[in-house]
């Protein structure tokens, strides 16, 4: 009976540490295009159908390498492929910070003002990466990697117990 129970509490405890990646295990990049966005695809091709952008300053959230690839996801919950050329990956001597939103439910509200009763401006999605302009001890400045239906920049405020900073040293 003893060993029955140690035998399921192991296997609990392997399939808790494998589904729970710990922050400093995430990778972020930022967009370091010419023009104002980087073109996410679907596949790893310059032919592959084109699903999304990325703006320029924003970080992405990478996922894997493949060959001159990063899969990466948005804020807005969509993966695909970046080319490497085009994103630097962030180190914690980085000067840009990156944080990866930590919701138990998706989204992250991203608001004008660092209150909760300010209006919501953008959203980003679960395991997502946010680039962090300014840090503070409640909010932290953050800047979405997707812009807002008028086509402007979201720079807005998120609540920091739901903002984990990776590259921070």
């Amino acid at each position: 009976m003893n060993n029955g129970i140690i035998k399921l509490l192991s296997l609990g405890l392997l399939f808790i540490a494998s589904v729970t990646v710990p922050v400093w295990a995430y990778e972020c990049g930022v967009v370091i295009t010419q023009r104002d966005s980087l073109n996410i695809r679907e596949n790893p091709s310059q032919r592959a159908k084109l699903i999304d952008t990325a703006l320029k300053g924003s970080t992405l959230r990478i996922l894997e390498t493949k060959k001159t690839w990063y899969k990466v996801k948005l804020n807005n919950g969509k993966m695909g492929y970046g080319s490497r050329d085009y994103i630097k990956k962030l180190t914690p001597k980085s000067p840009e910070k990156c944080g990866i939103v930590i919701t138990k439910e998706s989204p992250l509200n991203i608001r004008l003002e660092a209150s909760t009763w300010s209006p919501i401006i953008g959203a980003a999605s679960k395991d997502s990466a946010l680039r962090i302009s300014q840090i503070g001890k409640t909010w932290h400045l953050v800047m979405l990697n997707h812009t807002d239906q008028k086509g402007d920049i979201i720079l807005g405020f998120a609540s920091k117990d739901y903002v984990s900073i990776v590259n921070d040293q």
